[in-house]
C-alpha cells in the first residue's frame, strides 16, 4: 500500500490487506550490489551519502577522524562488503546496529550490540512513564560545538526522566549531526557510546553506566535493510490516518499494519494460547481515519490482548484484562 505524505490518510480494504501480507515477506538479495565510486572523499561526507543506502544513518564515532579521505569502489559489494572495506580504510570497526550503523574504534562491537539489547529490556520492563517516551521517535539531529552533556541532559528531560551520572560524561564538544528519526533511547545510546558508556533504564529513570567490555550480545543483528526505511515508515505512520473494514486472521492483519508502518511483528503465542486464543483465528474490526495507535487498540482490545511498541518492534501477547466482548470476539480461522 502506497505511503501518502501530502494526503497523510491510508485506506485499507480487504484486497489490499493481501496485497500488503504478500509485499511483507522477505526481500531479495540486491542484484549487482552497491553502485558507486569514491576517489578522495572525506569520510563524513561518505558517511553522509551511504545514510540513504543502508536504510539507517551510519554514524562515525567521535573518536574516528571525519577528515580521512576514502578512495573505494563498491561496484558490485553488497552493503555489508562495502562497510567492511570502509572500515578497513578508516581503521574503524564496523557496528551494525539496530537503528544505526556505526564506524568505532576497534573492540567495541560486541558491547555495543549488547548494550542495545540490554536498553530494549530494560525499555520493556520499565513503567510506562519512561517506556512510551524512551521508545518515542524524534530527529536525532544537532548542531557542532553541543556538548555530550548538555544533549543528554535535554533528551532525558524531553523523556521526563531523572538522570543520575551526567558527571561521568567527559567534557567534549560534538560535531554537528543530522539523521532520521530515531527512538529517544537509541539516540541516547548514540552520543554515550563515543565515551563507552550508556543510559540504563532504571524504575525510577535513567543513569549513565559503563559498556561492559565482556559483554556479548544475544543475536548480533544484521543489515538487511527493507526496501523503505523503517524510520521513514515510521515517520509516515506517525502522521497517517488508517481507515479499515476487515474480516482477516489476527496474526496476518497486524503483520500487514506492522509492515505498513515500518515495524517488525512479535506474537508471544504461548501466552495467546494460555488464554485459548488462536492468532490464526478470524477478527473483524472497523475503523475510520484512526492514529496507529488507535488501530491497534481496536484490534487487540476485544481480544484482551496487549501491544507495545519498542524501537522497531511491535510485540503482542495475552494482557491480563478477558476478552471485552467475550468468545465472539473473534470466529474460527478459515479453513
Amino acid at each position: 500500500m502506497p505511503s501518502h505524505r501530502s494526503q497523510p490518510h491510508t485506506a485499507f480494504t480487504w484486497a489490499a490487506l493481501l496485497l500488503v501480507i504478500v509485499a511483507s515477506g522477505a526481500l531479495p538479495a540486491q542484484a549487482g550490489g552497491v553502485a558507486g565510486t569514491w576517489q578522495g572523499v572525506g569520510l563524513a561526507q561518505l558517511a553522509e551519502s551511504l545514510t540513504d543506502m543502508l536504510g539507517r544513518p551510519l554514524v562515525l564515532d567521535c573518536r574516528i577522524d571525519p577528515t580521512t579521505p576514502i578512495t573505494l569502489n563498491g561496484s558490485g559489494l553488497e552493503a555489508e562488503q562495502l562497510l567492511a572495506a570502509l572500515a578497513e580504510r578508516s581503521r574503524a570497526e564496523v557496528v551494525i546496529l539496530r537503528e544505526s550503523v556505526r564506524l568505532a574504534p576497534p573492540g567495541r562491537r560486541a558491547a555495543l550490540q549488547a548494550a542495545e539489547e540490554a536498553r530494549a529490556a530494560e525499555i520493556a520492563k520499565a513503567p510506562a512513564r519512561l517506556r512510551r517516551p524512551l521508545a518515542e521517535r524524534q530527529a536525532a539531529a544537532w548542531p557542532a560545538g553541543t556538548t555530550p552533556r548538555e544533549l543528554v541532559s535535554q533528551l532525558a528531560a524531553d523523556a521526563a526522566a531523572p538522570l543520575a551520572g551526567l558527571d561521568s560524561i567527559p567534557h567534549d564538544h560534538l560535531r554537528g549531526f543530522s539523521g532520521p528519526p530515531m527512538s529517544r533511547g537509541a539516540i541516547l545510546d548514540l552520543v554515550l557510546a563515543g565515551y563507552d558508556l550508556r543510559a540504563a533504564v532504571t524504575e525510577s529513570g535513567l543513569e549513565i553506566v559503563r559498556l561492559d567490555p565482556k559483554a556479548e550480545p544475544a543475536t548480533p543483528p544484521r543489515l538487511d535493510p527493507p526496501a523503505k526505511p523503517p524510520a521513514e515508515a515510521m515517520a509516515d505512520a506517525a502522521n497517517a490516518r488508517f481507515t479499515l473494514e476487515a474480516a482477516a486472521p489476527l496474526d496476518q492483519l497486524l503483520a500487514a499494519i506492522a509492515a505498513q508502518t515500518g515495524l517488525t511483528l512479535e506474537i508471544d503465542e504461548e501466552s495467546l494460547n494460555r488464554r485459548g486464543i488462536d492468532p490464526r483465528r478470524v477478527v473483524r474490526v472497523q475503523v475510520e481515519k484512526a492514529t496507529r495507535e488507535q488501530l491497534l487498540d481496536a484490534i487487540t482490545e476485544p481480544l484482551g490482548l496487549a501491544w507495545t511498541i519498542t524501537d522497531t518492534k511491535l510485540a503482542i501477547s495475552a494482557g491480563s484484562s478477558p476478552p471485552a466482548d467475550g468468545p465472539e470476539a473473534s470466529e474460527p480461522r478459515p479453513d
